[in-house]
């Protein structure tokens, strides 16, 4: 049976791949970026077209993981059209480079609300229907520094940090209810 899978921050790089490659897969894909029709209007354009040329079951979304609002639309959309979400690939998340002590508090908030935030919106919004369905999978991208530490990377390790262990967590509440909560490291 296809799954119906929502995926963070597909503008590029892993987002972008994992969406193709799932899509290729043959399952309902809803690939979700901010800025769908201003700064990442031709990535959406590429992604609708790739589907068009290759059939693929794959739709852009407009979901900005920084807004509950935002992220709360996008959820209602896929539940609307599908009826389900089996899965979320919570992939979204941004990298600043520099000196801990040269970050200003909103630069690290800003670092804090995408990366670990952003996660923590998603997983909130897709659990009571993951529940509900007693199935369902949340797949946290990180990163190796949510584990190890590398000088020059502060927030970034700081917001990854805590996005593994809200999924660790997440997945220990989980036992039981056939969803899991899983961390992908690249």
């Amino acid at each position: 049976m296809p799954y119906v899978v929502l995926i963070s921050g597909t503008s590029t790089g892993i987002g972008r791949l994992t969406a193709e490659t799932v899509a290729r897969a043959g399952h309902s894909v809803y690939a979700t970026m901010r800025g769908l029709t201003t700064h990442n209007a031709g990535a959406a354009q590429t992604l609708e077209a790739l589907a068009a040329e290759q059939n693929l079951p794959l739709k852009t979304l407009e979901m900005d993981v920084s807004s509950t609002d935002s992220v709360q639309r996008a959820v209602d959309i896929v539940l609307q059209e599908q009826g389900r979400v089996d899965v979320a690939v919570n992939n979204a998340g941004l990298m600043s480079i520099g000196l801990a002590e040269g970050f200003t508090e909103e630069q690290v908030l800003h670092q804090m609300n995408v990366n670990f935030m952003g996660s923590f919106r998603v997983s909130r919004a897709v659990l009571p229907h993951l529940r509900a369905q007693r199935h369902g999978l949340i797949i946290h991208v990180t990163s190796i520094v949510g584990r190890l530490l590398f000088p020059g990377c502060a927030p970034y390790c700081a917001s990854k940090f805590a996005q593994e262990a809200f999924a660790e967590v997440l997945q220990y509440e989980l036992v039981g209810s056939g969803v899991e909560s899983v961390i992908v490291e690249p």
